[in-house]
Parts: structure tokens; sequence; C-alpha cells
């Protein structure tokens, strides 16, 4: 469960509260918890090893059947599987652990303790994710930092754009194959639709032991 700014559930690009007044989320916070940082954390050939470790845990639609599915396929649309940290994966893990640490006491210096267990989304024809925050609600308030890492490459799809809502304007995630954009959970985002192609993203959250305050 997420966040989900239902007022503009797919191509919506201004951010409101549940009351329908403009609001920037968490604007009374410091202005370093607002930064995005994209660095290139994994080579091409690591990508192409990601993406065969996680082809082999089965794969489930982000929308499953029943009540209310018809207003879920308009906030987020796409195939999920998880990358445990397990023997195989752990050099994923530890690569991107590094990196966040050291972005981590750089820009935003969280209480960071752990990190939850990755995701590898593909995303198809129209799939898409609405404009969301990652955390915000109790079963997620421990999510500090976000990070998602590109593994395809820019030639494999159009659209599907991350757009992350950072210091009052959009910024684009990198489309460079193994590039990772790291930014923290309580920030807008959104995955615009996929026009042709598949893309595919390693998704992961950096946990702390008490919520964002």
């Amino acid at each position: 469960m997420v966040i989900v700014d239902t007022r503009f559930p797919i191509w919506g690009s201004q951010i409101r509260t549940t009351s329908g007044s403009p609001k920037h989320y968490f604007s009374d916070m410091q202005s370093s918890h607002s930064n995005t940082r994209s660095v290139q954390l994994f080579s091409d050939e690591e990508c192409d090893r990601i993406v065969a470790l996680a082809q082999r845990s089965p794969a489930r639609s982000s929308v499953p059947a029943g009540a209310g599915r018809l207003r879920r396929l308009t906030q987020r649309l796409c195939q999920v599987s998880h990358l445990p940290e397990d023997d195989q994966n752990r050099w994923i893990y530890d690569r991107l652990r590094d990196k966040a640490m050291d972005l981590n006491n750089e820009v935003w210096k969280f209480e960071l303790d752990s990190v939850e267990t990755l995701q590898f989304v593909s995303y198809g024809f129209l799939n898409h994710f609405a404009r969301h925050m990652d955390s915000g609600v109790p079963e997620l308030s421990r999510r500090k930092l976000t990070v998602s890492v590109q593994l395809s490459r820019p030639s494999d799809y159009v659209g599907g754009k991350l757009y992350v809502w950072s210091r009052n304007k959009d910024r684009t995630a990198p489309r460079t194959r193994g590039a990772a954009m790291f930014f923290p959970s309580h920030l807008w985002h959104r995955a615009s639709p996929i026009l042709w192609g598949r893309r595919l993203a390693l998704v992961g959250w950096l946990q702390g032991r008490q919520a964002l305050r």
C-alpha cells in the first residue's frame, strides 16, 4: 500500500492534498530531504545478471483480482517479482547498500538500518504507476530512502519515464542502463505509461527503526 494522488491517476502533474488544495508534501522538512541523486551503479553485464536472477522468481500482476480492481488499474499496472537477499543476490544488495549509505551520509543523513526485499518490476504496453509516495502509511512508515535502478536500454521502450517531484518540479530519472536514482521515500513520484516495448527496473527501500519526523 502507498499513498496515491487519485486526482491525477496517470498523467497528472499537480500535487494536491485530499482536501483539494495544492501542497508540497513534507514542505516543512529540511530542504535536503527533497534532493535526489543519480549515479551509475551497475555495468551492462551486471544488469544482464540481475535480470537473469530476477526472472527465476515467479512474477505477479500488481493488480490482483477482486473488488476495486478497476480503480487499482488506474493507479498501478505492471508485473512484479522479488529478489531475496541470498548467496546469489548478496552482491546486488551490497552494492546498493554501500552506495545508499555513502549518499545518505553526504545528503540526507537519515537513520538507516536495513534494506527491504528488492522488487524486479516489468512495465509493458500502457503499464504505469500513478503519482504516489512510498511511505506515509503506518505499515510503510519506516521507509526513508527509495532507489530505482534502470535495467533496460533506452532503445528498448518508448514512454515509461520515472518522474520524481523534487524542489517544486518533476525530476526525470536517467535512462542509462545500470543508472540508479536515490530519493527520499516521502517524495511524490510516478512512472508514465509505456507506449512501446518493455521497461525493466529494480526497486528497493532503505528503512530506519523509527518513522521519519
